[in-house]
């Protein structure tokens, strides 16, 4: 058990000789952040859009995770078809446990009368684990020993090749995606005794975007689900728009967690804020989750001169 955070440590089911589980991050705004759930979600629109985010889950629990995710993406034309290309890393940090993952991704997309977009994706990269066993303590008594071998006693790492794919359909009114992450089931090898593998994990994404002509407020609700076999997620959401530039939404995790978001678009930058607090018995002790999500859209002139057009990545 961690000395730090005994709770994360009890929550992963070690095995024979010895697995060490371990989920995906959590990050709160799926639609923003879809090319991380979904490599089809990538060059959806003509500049180069850059993201960064920051989550920290459970604020006053020591030891909670607290994740941090980068990505870059864009559309490229290449004669008469067009792709989109882009990269995305994360880094987590749980317990005693740190997660880092990069991968690159690219999508082909069939288009109908220019508004309608069936992208298909793929993604290629690596998952790097390190787990800090000199800083678990555990008790002595019971069924439990310091010297228990199934907990590593010294700092242990390991990395491999990882493998997503995804299908998305959008039009200006609605989109839908579903995709499946860590597909090659990856076994992390931790100093040739431990080891984690990896489940799948399958993600759905839909969402809708109401808005009547000339309207100053618009509605975008939406739905994410996601499972590993083992576990759920599903949120829902619903964001309101003003003048295309003030964002506030809702959302609920049934059984879990509800909160609210708030945001800007700023020019070419948006900048939000979600919050999140546990409907479960985590709300006891901590002052739920957090997470800032910062997106530019830097303006690509590749495909004809003058100026370039932009489009809020909420009405995608």
């Amino acid at each position: 058990v961690a000395r730090t955070c005994p709770l994360f440590l009890l929550m992963l089911c070690l095995q024979s000789e010895y697995s060490l589980a371990q989920t995906d991050p959590l990050f709160s705004d799926y639609r923003r952040l879809q090319s991380y759930y979904n490599p089809a979600a990538i060059g959806l629109q003509r500049d180069l859009l850059l993201t960064a985010s920051y989550h920290q889950q459970w604020v006053g629990i020591q030891g909670a995770p607290v994740n941090i995710l980068v990505s870059a993406h864009t559309e490229q034309q290449w004669g008469k078809s067009y792709h989109g290309v882009g990269l995305v890393a994360i880094a987590q940090r749980a317990g005693l446990f740190t997660r880092t993952e990069a991968q690159a991704e690219y999508a082909f997309q069939l288009r109908w009368k220019g508004d309608k977009i069936l992208s298909i994706g793929t993604g290629l990269g690596m998952i790097n684990l390190v787990y800090d066993g000199t800083k678990a303590y555990i008790p002595d008594g019971g069924s439990m020993t310091p010297n228990d071998p199934s907990l590593p006693q010294t700092s242990v790492s390991g990395s491999t090749f990882d493998l997503a794919a995804g299908l998305l359909w959008q039009t200006p009114k609605y989109f839908v995606g579903v995709s499946g992450r860590h597909l090659s089931v990856p076994r992390i090898t931790l100093n040739n005794l431990y080891y984690q593998q990896v489940p799948i994990h399958i993600n759905a994404i839909c969402g809708y975007n109401i808005m009547p002509p000339g309207a100053l407020l618009t509605w975008h609700p939406s739905l994410f689900a996601s499972t590993n076999l083992l576990s759920w997620r599903v949120d829902a959401n619903l964001d309101l728009l003003l003048a295309r530039r003030w964002e506030v939404g809702v959302m609920y995790r049934p059984l879990r967690a509800a909160g609210l978001r708030l945001g800007a678009l700023f020019g070419k930058c948006h900048i939000g804020y979600l919050f999140e607090m546990p409907t479960s018995q985590l709300a006891r002790g901590n002052w739920g989750s957090h997470e800032l999500v910062v997106t530019y859209s830097l303006p690509m002139n590749i495909h004809k001169r003058g100026s370039n057009s932009y489009k809020s990545i909420r009405l995608l």
